[in-house]
């Protein structure tokens, strides 16, 4: 059958009664969209990635409460609101001194627009050992540096990648909605094939640090969908087609959780001076389909948002804000302990450092049509630092489809990463000063495709990659070095004198890219790995792309604006310098339209913070929306 999450799509941006035709009368086996461009085993079913269904429209208000009101009088209301139901936060700056909790499933917290409902908090409080703002609080799964989970299985059979159904030695405080973690063994030498290795001196540089449990960084959460006896039957695929007894997987979980909380329209601000001390704006901890929307984020210290051992959360047509510290671990969305099937979709980043890194292992990921800007960063400030990393042992099978930034990264500073899918972005390398004022120039690590050593079977395909009068280098002759005007770097080390990979560029799925240093579309079939023993891909037969790799029809929020905006069979681009393959993007447009926020003086971190409302910029398109505010018109 048609998987669900596609039929909810089409009906969410189609039209209810076709797509409704269309589900139905659909064929008991659809192609997924990659099908002959990619391999079927170097690839996964991102069409469900994030909230199951698509985030839900509430409409119901339990509590609307106006500014005065306290952080406790919030988390009164947040902890009594019947399920489905919304606390509204009136317009106006709430100046608060203690996190906001959201400990209660299938809640709303939403304000008026992030233009108009501001939170300025004075203190952080503790979610799951992090400090933050705002706290999506579920409970935690133990495992730890080798603690003794709440419930532990042997995972006995049903590895196939793809698989829904698993068979575990006990399915004790199991029950449907339930997360599971489920992990294996890391390989113990490299056949030069899937090699999950994080081994200082081995396959990365420093050992790593995370929430495995022994030597288990592959990992991925699902969700239960039911029960029966020793079988359980998931709500997501298997992403990754190594799972195996050899390497003694297992399961492990906590009873209970916490799902559907949604956090909307209002913007949040945490005021201080630039102490890096490991605090976010906002946390979501241990949760399932949650979701942030149409928020803005001013002033984070390590980061905006962490999504801390979670699976299917949103983070949609939101706008964040600079870096406190901006150094090496100041990001914007940092996905951690394993959190799979997230959707990171239509967001715009300015002033961040590194706006979007997996961090600890994680699968089934999209990150899709978001916008960075002046990716700051001290010490060194010449240094580039990519708008998407992967910086995480045992990460795999996540797709990066449809952004504009400044370039993409796989390192190996902690260890090996596999199956990263790269479908029609466009990355410029850093142009922040045609821009705005006062970046500073960057020269260092500038290459738009920044693969290091053990990123293996990556797929690129359809992107749109450099500047023309910057880039000399379409690639190096050896692997070990890379020239700062490079396109693509592959096989390198991420650290002075790490290890280095001579597997990653002949394992890497290259199709239909255009580069400004050849000036064309390489169809090259020896950019293909098609000889490869294992997880082979075939030369495409066709030049013909699909849209997207996750999107079953065009989105409501690209509005007018042309899609796909990036690929070799777009025309007519507007963003001059790459053959007319280029459109803006729905956030890039966005943010091009935005005022510069008078309520943040020069001194603030450049002075450029923008006055955002996600209804301004995507009007009647944001269906979990069902009223936008009334002084907002349609663009």
């Amino acid at each position: 059958m048609i998987h669900r999450s596609l039929c909810r799509r089409r009906l969410a941006s189609r039209g209810a009664l076709f797509a409704l035709l269309l589900c139905v009368a659909a064929p008991s086996a659809q192609a997924a969209p990659w099908s002959g461009v990619v391999d079927p085993a170097r690839a996964t079913d991102w069409s469900g990635a994030g909230v199951a269904g698509g985030i839900p429209s509430r409409t119901t208000v339990c509590t609307t409460l106006s500014p005065g009101a306290t952080a406790a009088q919030i988390n009164s209301a947040l902890a009594g609101c019947p399920a489905g139901q919304v606390v509204s936060l009136a317009a106006g700056t709430y100046n608060l001194s203690g996190m906001l909790t959201v400990a209660r499933s299938n809640v709303t917290l939403r304000g008026a627009g992030a233009d108009r409902t501001k939170l300025v908090f004075t203190a952080r409080g503790n979610c799951g050992g992090t400090p933050a703002a705002v706290c999506v609080n579920g409970p935690w799964i133990q495992g730890w540096n080798n603690g003794t989970p709440q419930n532990l299985a042997n995972w006995t059979a049903g590895y196939a990648q793809g698989s829904r159904t698993i068979t575990l030695s006990t399915t004790a405080n199991l029950q449907p909605g339930s997360r599971i973690i489920l992990e294996q063994s890391d390989d113990a030498a490299d056949s030069a094939g899937v090699y999950v290795c994080a081994m200082a001196g081995v396959c990365g540089y420093t050992a790593p640090n995370g929430d495995y449990r022994g030597n288990r960084r592959q990992r991925q959460i699902v969700t239960v969908a039911s029960v029966s006896g020793s079988q359980v039957t998931l709500n997501e695929p298997l992403h990754m087609p190594n799972w195996r007894a050899s390497q003694v997987p297992a399961a492990r979980w906590t009873s209970g959780g916490l799902q559907g909380v949604g956090i909307e329209d209002l913007s949040v601000q945490v005021p201080g001076p630039p102490v890096h001390n490991g605090g976010s704006n906002f946390v979501l901890f241990g949760a399932t389909n949650s979701w942030l929307e149409g928020v803005r984020s001013v002033h984070a210290e390590r980061n905006h948002v962490t999504i801390y051992q979670s699976a299917r959360i949103t983070v949609r047509d939101s706008y964040f804000y600079g870096s406190n510290f901006a150094h090496y671990t100041s990001y914007g969305i940092e996905i951690y302990a394993a959190s799979s099937s997230n959707l990171v979709e239509n967001n715009v980043f300015q002033h961040v450092t590194n706006p979007v890194i997996i961090n600890d292992g994680g699968s089934g990921m999209v990150v899709g049509y978001n916008f960075a800007i002046d990716n700051y960063r001290v010490n060194p400030s010449n240094l580039m630092v990519a708008f998407f990393q992967v910086h995480a042992p045992g990460a795999g099978m996540n797709l990066i489809e449809g952004n504009s930034g400044t370039a993409v990264a796989a390192d190996n500073w902690y260890g090996t990463t596999h199956f990263m899918t790269f479908f029609r972005n466009h990355l410029y390398g850093d142009v922040c000063s045609a821009y705005l004022s006062g970046c500073p120039t960057k020269d260092s690590q500038t290459w738009v495709m920044q693969i290091a050593a053990f990123s293996r079977f990556f797929n690129f395909v359809g992107n749109v990659l450099g500047r023309t009068g910057y880039y000399t280098t379409y690639q190096p002759t050896s692997y070990t070095q890379c020239d700062p005007r490079t396109i693509w770097c592959l096989g390198y080390s991420h650290a002075n004198g790490g290890p280095t990979d001579a597997q990653t560029k002949p394992r890497a799925m290259r199709w239909g890219n255009f580069d400004t240093v050849t000036g064309q579309v390489r169809w090259d079939a020896t950019e293909v790995p098609s000889g490869l023993a294992q997880f082979a891909n075939a030369v495409p037969a066709s030049r013909q792309l699909p849209p997207s790799f996750y999107l079953a029809a065009r989105p409501a929020w690209f509005g007018n604006a042309p899609y796909p905006a990036v690929g070799p069979d777009v025309t007519g681009g507007t963003v001059t310098g790459y053959a007319g393959l280029v459109h803006r993007i729905p956030a890039r447009a966005c943010w091009e339209s935005l005022a510069t926020d008078p309520a943040f003086g020069s001194a603030y971190e450049g002075g450029q913070v923008r006055v955002f409302n996600a209804d301004a910029c995507y009007y009647g398109t944001r269906t979990s929306r069902p009223n936008p505010p009334t002084n907002v018109q349609a663009r």
